[in-house]
């Protein structure tokens, strides 16, 4: 299918692979997945589509609050074309 929606998540933890296993248990994989889609949903993209535009930790020398924000370049110009068709409002 041609359909695909881009969608914020939040992690509750730091668990490796923490969203990019419960998308594709609620049969949502991530575009371009290795691990958890099938061969058609792993190669319709470059990538990995999964990219954190936030995050914040202790650092672990010395113990500073660090905020790190970084907005996503995905180019998803087929989707937002197809979603503009919609007239739907997507970010």
């Amino acid at each position: 299918s041609d359909y695909c929606t881009k969608v914020e998540l939040y992690p509750l933890t730091g668990r490796t692979h923490q969203l990019r296993l419960h998308t594709a248990a609620i049969g949502h994989p991530i575009l371009g997945d290795f691990f958890y889609s099938d061969q058609h949903i792993y190669r319709s993209s470059e990538r990995l589509m999964l990219h954190s535009e936030e995050i914040e930790f202790a650092h672990p020398r010395t113990k500073e609050y660090v905020h790190l924000v970084s907005k996503s370049a995905f180019k998803l110009a087929k989707f937002d074309d197809y979603f503009s068709k919609l007239s739907v409002t997507h970010n």
